[in-house]
């Protein structure tokens, strides 16, 4: 997040003319409501932009140069009140943290911690979040002006055209941190699933709960965590984990075994209220599809894998149902299970009802449920280009917090995190990516019915 900013001397009479201004703002901006006060922010941010006080660039957040002045008491507003400030170059949050900065004197020079004001992002600007915005606002304010999301790539410029109305783009998108990842936190669980890729047990370990923090501390606002097991419930630091993925402003997903519904029903009911879980992913069983259908919301995902679940079972679920179709891992208990049950039956009984259910419900689609059910097969070229998300590891990972490791695709092989930072490691997973050995990360393909 690269921007400078460089502050001028300021002269006795502009200061106290600054100061009385600022004091005025203040006021004002203090009886403003919540709504109001986002207004009146975004309002700012559209002002510096059209003075050219602000350059906006994708990918920056605000820099702040070494010629801060020393007094670390100091407020920051007087820098960005000041008619004589220079440009800065920020992104669609730096520049929310700027003219919140003008509105709302609660922020000085020691704040910064420097001349690096990228920890502003996990520290400072948070407060400021928390009284302006929320995470999920945030989240999309970044996506819709950012444009290519959450400012994630590098070698990528934009421009503001003010007279089209448009941002111009030059170079090629490079992703330095992943939008989306699965998180295995935990080894155990008590279901006992006989194809579980996992290989997941009683006995299975519980990631470390220090280690799970230093990778979530490192994940960038409106990353998608899919986090799954294991059982994810049951780790003793469930609460604390997700309460610090929520202080990222990360979006969590949660995968639940359908058998675990009734048992946990109240703990699930608890995490959607507090908004600590956005979406729920359950595993399909046929056996407790009317614990499925009770814990069913806009937000809820059924997890069909075929060739295990029967496409005839899966056709008698209500039409408003989403759901997200994993091609089958002979990976783990997978390759016992291959060996003693018709999976290549059942594959062939989905490849041919899968365009009934495709037509009956919202469905997606992993990219190994994508190979092994021919599904590009089934759509135009117009369909198969506005819907299909990426392939492996262009814009995802997979991370094993118990066994400390990283990989391409869970069914992939882990290296070891070692001290690698997550963009080292998403750094790494890319160039294995371009490996046409590598299979295809479950990423969904959504077709609308």
């Amino acid at each position: 997040m690269n921007a400078t900013a460089t502050v001028t001397t300021i002269n006795p009479a502009s200061r106290k003319a600054i100061a009385k201004a600022i004091r005025e703002a203040n006021n004002n901006f203090d009886k403003m409501t919540a709504a109001q006060k986002r207004v009146a922010i975004a309002k700012d941010v559209i002002a510096q932009l059209g003075k050219e006080k602000y350059n906006a660039e994708s990918g920056t957040y605000l820099q702040l140069d070494e010629s801060l002045p020393s007094n670390k008491k100091q407020q920051l507003i007087d820098i960005f009140a000041d008619p004589e400030m220079p440009t800065c170059t920020v992104c669609a949050r730096g520049a929310m943290f700027c003219s919140a900065v003008r509105k709302f004197n609660d922020c000085t020079v020691g704040n910064v911690n420097g001349s690096d004001a990228s920890n502003l992002v996990s520290s400072n600007f948070q407060k400021y979040e928390r009284k302006f915005f929320s995470y999920k606002q945030v989240s999309l304010i970044e996506s819709a002006f950012e444009v290519e999301p959450f400012g994630c790539y590098s070698s990528r410029q934009g421009k503001y055209d003010w007279d089209t109305g448009e941002t111009k783009w030059s170079g090629v998108p490079e992703p330095q941190f992943p939008e989306s990842a699965d998180f295995k936190q935990t080894n155990y669980c008590d279901a006992g699933c006989p194809h579980c890729f996992e290989s997941s047990t009683k006995k299975g370990k519980h990631g470390d709960f220090a280690h799970i923090l230093s990778i979530v501390n490192q994940l960038h606002s409106g990353t998608e965590l899919a986090i799954g097991g294991g059982n994810p419930l049951d780790h003793p630091f469930l609460m604390e984990i997700l309460e610090a993925i929520k202080s990222r402003g990360v979006i969590a997903n949660l995968t639940v075994n359908s058998k675990h519904l009734s048992h946990y029903g109240d703990l699930i009911d608890k995490l959607r209220q507090e908004k600590l879980v956005w979406g729920l992913g359950i595993s399909y069983n046929k056996d407790y599809v009317a614990d499925i259908l009770e814990m069913m919301d806009k937000n809820t995902v059924i997890h069909i894998i075929a060739g295990v679940d029967s496409p005839m079972d899966i056709l008698r679920l209500p039409k408003e149902s989403k759901l997200l179709v994993l091609g089958y891992k002979e990976h783990g208990f997978g390759i016992k299970y291959a060996k003693n049950r018709p999976v290549q039956e059942c594959l062939n009984e989905w490849r041919y009802w899968i365009g009934t259910i495709m037509r009956k419900f919202h469905t997606s689609f992993d990219n190994l449920g994508i190979k092994q059910l021919n599904i590009q097969s089934l759509l135009s070229p117009e369909v198969w280009n506005s819907h299909y998300m990426g392939d492996d590891g262009a814009f995802t990972m997979f991370l094993d917090a118990v066994t400390e490791t990283y990989a391409v695709t869970s069914t992939k092989e882990r290296m070891p995190i070692g001290t690698a930072t997550l963009s080292e490691m998403f750094s790494r997973v890319r160039k294995l990516m371009s490996d046409a050995t590598h299979s295809r990360l479950p990423l969904p393909l959504t077709v609308l019915h």
